[in-house]
């Protein structure tokens, strides 16, 4: 549970909400990431378990329809776009379906982006599912979405994660 790790990688949950969330994957979930491998089979959750078991929920509920990957600038990169701030909307199927996910691996990010998230969501709000402070945000008539995106350091983020749901 530290934000400075000491042997396990940084950013494990946001490398299973790419995983999870995109289309152009067939996604597996490995045992030691969900339940302590040193521990009797299935009997201790690992810290990331319940972040992971929420993706796999949200996946099925959210994750339909077309892609579209952006590789967003932002305050702290080189000018190049991806350096650290990327973005995947899922379409959906229709007004209730769809998902934006906006990952970064620098905790010092702080931009605001606009996200294209089709048709059948104009004048919907969105909420961000992985926020504690339960974000929202409009899209427009044109069917675009202001998301403001700022990094951060916890024990599961190393930067920015957010998933956002209509």
């Amino acid at each position: 549970h530290k934000s400075t790790k000491t042997y396990a990688p940084y950013n494990e949950i946001m490398a299973y909400a790419i995983i999870l969330t995109n289309s152009y994957t067939t996604p597996s979930v490995f045992y030691g990431d969900m339940w302590r491998s040193d521990a009797t089979y299935m009997s201790t959750k690992t810290c990331y378990y319940r972040y992971i078991s929420y993706l796999c929920k949200i996946r099925t509920r959210y994750c339909y329809g077309g892609q579209n990957i952006i590789f967003h600038t932002s305050n702290t990169s080189s000018g190049a776009a991806g350096y650290d701030l990327v973005s995947s909307t899922r379409f959906g199927l229709n007004s209730e379906t769809g998902m934006i996910l906006v990952v970064s691996n620098n905790p010092d990010v702080a931009t605001t982006i606009s996200v294209y998230t089709g048709e059948y969501h104009a004048g919907q709000t969105y909420m961000n599912i992985f926020s504690h402070q339960r974000e929202i945000a409009t899209v427009s008539d044109s069917g675009y979405i202001t998301l403001e995106i700022v990094g951060n350091i916890s024990y599961a983020v190393y930067g920015h994660l957010s998933v956002w749901v209509p």
